[in-house]
């Protein structure tokens, strides 16, 4: 069957995005090394599920490959995630700056646009098929524990429908945005394998960690967007983006012991944006670690340019490397019921228990939770589970 000429358009822009990726690593892989190689190959595949109101989920698959000792110190990272290619080089070090490139493209299913949930519930006709393609370049200023980052990013979309796509729907324009990223950290977290290894999805915390970032993006086209027609109940008038979108986020990591065996760990998240639409407003929903995580809620189950996120997490070794806990989620979003007119900030909340096991280079992530306010004024609430294998070797 053949492709239809949106798709096809796509899936070439994404291709060139990959060649450009495998010319980075050729180069990387052919330069002359100062140190001895160091090879890792990580795996990790996993899903959720949300149990109620509506029963759906996602699922993912995570390979990567990194190489170390490449000269200057640098460092190459080839990963395949579901539908997503990266490759970078960076961490190439000249005196106290840190240079990288890097190339990405998304299939089909960026930021999961593909499903648009409202309350809880998965609404097909007015998801859509979205893919990018990307390259970009940063330098950082390794100050330790101080590091500041300039990221300069080209991107191009492509949006497409889906089978079930409503033909009233108005999809975005294909645009070219420069994307502009500007970063302060204060890293003072004690070492642990979780920080560094993918297979090891949620990190454990002890130290301090705090950053900021401001972003610009200044798209090619621009225009509403979404299901704007009337026969929509009800109508989306939350996509109305300018060509110049604004970020500030903010960010804040931190854990200590309470014990020999207990820790208390916290995750906050704010972020600001104007200007935006769904392309780019944070993921919101779910206990996996591709979104800003909100017990109960389907995985994205909600879009917000603003929000003030945090997560408190109580950590037990029960066992060798293996932990037990209990964790509550708190997230205040903007326009909860995606309607745009006004936006109606909400506060939704969640708690959840999750088991966090290490067994050499194998890594198991099982969590699981209700939110009371997925559905106010009812009892159902939300239940979401999540389960993650992970695998990794090294030479």
């Amino acid at each position: 069957m053949r492709a239809p000429l949106g798709y096809t358009s796509t899936m070439r822009s994404v291709a060139r995005s990959w060649i450009v990726a495998a010319l980075i690593a050729l180069m990387a892989m052919t330069a002359p090394a100062r140190g001895q190689l160091h090879h890792r190959v990580s795996l990790a595949a996993g899903g959720e599920l949300s149990l109620s109101p509506a029963l759906n989920g996602h699922g993912f698959f995570l390979a990567r490959y990194d190489l170390e000792g490449l000269p200057r110190a640098s460092h190459l990272a080839v990963e395949l995630n579901t539908d997503t290619l990266r490759v970078a080089y960076d961490r190439i070090r000249v005196g106290r700056i840190e240079l990288g490139v890097y190339a990405a493209g998304e299939l089909l299913i960026a930021g999961l646009l593909s499903d648009y949930y409202r309350e809880g519930r998965n609404d097909p006709g007015r998801g859509f098929a979205a893919s990018y393609a990307s390259a970009g370049a940063a330098a950082k200023l390794n100050s330790a524990p101080h590091f500041i980052e300039l990221a300069l990013t080209a991107r191009r979309w492509f949006f497409g429908r889906n089978g079930t796509t409503q033909p009233e729907l108005i999809l975005p324009p294909e645009a070219w945005v420069g994307e502009v990223r500007l970063r302060y950290t204060l890293w003072q977290l004690r070492n642990d394998p979780s920080l560094y290894e993918p297979q090891r999805l949620f990190p454990r915390v002890r130290g301090f960690a705090f950053g900021v970032e401001a972003g610009f993006d200044a798209r090619s086209a621009a225009r509403p967007w979404g299901a704007r027609d009337p026969s929509f109940a009800p109508v989306d008038l939350g996509n109305d983006p300018s060509r110049t979108i604004g970020t500030v986020r903010q960010w804040l990591r931190a854990g200590a012991l309470l014990g020999p065996r207990v820790r208390l760990q916290l995750d906050e998240l704010a972020s600001w944006m104007w200007g935006e639409d769904d392309l780019v407003r944070l993921r919101v929903g779910g206990l996996n670690p591709y979104s800003v995580p909100l017990v109960g809620a389907p995985w994205a189950g909600y879009l917000a340019g603003d929000l003030a996120a945090v997560q408190l997490s109580l950590h037990t070794r029960v066992w060798r490397d293996a932990e037990l806990g209990l964790l509550a989620d708190g997230v205040v979003v903007a326009d909860a019921q995606r309607t745009g007119s006004p936006p109606r900030p909400a506060v939704l909340a969640g708690v959840g228990a999750f088991a966090d096991v290490r067994f050499a280079n194998w890594q198991l992530d099982l969590r699981g939770g209700w939110s009371p306010t997925l559905r106010p004024g009812t009892l159902a609430g939300g239940w979401t589970l999540f389960a993650a294998l992970g695998w990794a070797w090294s030479r």
